[in-house]
């Protein structure tokens, strides 16, 4: 059974600027390539196994009323008994999940995902995204083909009742207009704080704050693994 004894730290991680003298500049430019091109190999690989399950809760708060123009159910998620996520294929890069959202008063919402950890592709843009490739490397960049500007900002050591593994972390920053109106003038500010196992690349932990200005209100949902097999092996 999964039990976290210690949550993951939030460290500002500074870029290793790496510099290569004149004169072995090609050699070294070289090597580098190859090294880059092992990393960017290996970090492409799946972490997850067919039948590993991952649980979550979920719980969300604001700062006040949260109109149907933002959410129309945003009460869902202090609603929620558990999320279920469990792997049951994988080809490639590509894992198919069935994510298993259980409400309080015994309603289930069962949806099939596809995730390429290679690319970020989903088959359900609206569904369970976070799952990311394994042993990924502090400044590599989160789903290079989908995301801009977002990368791996650290890794630290997180405790459980089976040992201590690592985690990594990235941040995520935007701003969202909404098409609705043409004026644009209805805008909402992001900020996503994702944590998430190094060996299996496996959500732990997230926090999604939304800040809208029309009406003014701010949203903030968090996600915390609560129970997983995959830790066993």
């Amino acid at each position: 059974m999964y039990k976290k004894k210690k949550g993951v730290s939030k460290k500002v991680v500074f870029a290793i600027v790496l510099v290569a003298l004149i004169v072995v500049g090609a050699a070294y430019a070289a090597v580098f390539s190859s090294q880059k091109q092992q990393k960017q190999s290996k970090a492409n690989v799946v972490g997850v196994k067919v039948g590993d399950f991952f649980t979550y809760d979920l719980s969300g708060q604001a700062n006040g009323p949260v109109p149907s123009t933002i959410s129309s159910d945003f009460s869902i998620y202090n609603d929620t008994a558990f999320y279920n996520v469990t792997v049951t294929a994988i080809n490639g890069t590509v894992v198919t999940l069935d994510t298993n959202w259980v409400l309080q008063n015994g309603t289930s919402i069962d949806t099939p995902q596809t995730v390429d950890v290679a690319s970020g592709i989903l088959s359900d843009q609206n569904g369970f995204y976070a799952l990311y490739p394994a042993d990924m490397y502090i400044n590599e960049t989160v789903y290079p083909h989908v995301y801009q500007g977002v990368w791996v900002n650290g890794t630290d050591p997180t405790t459980y009742s089976s040992g201590t593994r690592n985690t990594d972390y990235y941040t995520a920053t935007g701003l969202l207009y909404y098409s609705q109106d043409p004026t644009h003038s209805t805008q909402c500010s992001t900020y996503d704080q994702i944590n998430f196992d190094k060996q299996t690349g496996m959500l732990t932990d997230l926090v999604s704050i939304r800040d809208y200005n029309n009406p003014v209100v701010s949203t903030e949902i968090i996600w915390s693994l609560t129970d997983t097999n995959a830790w066993a092996y």
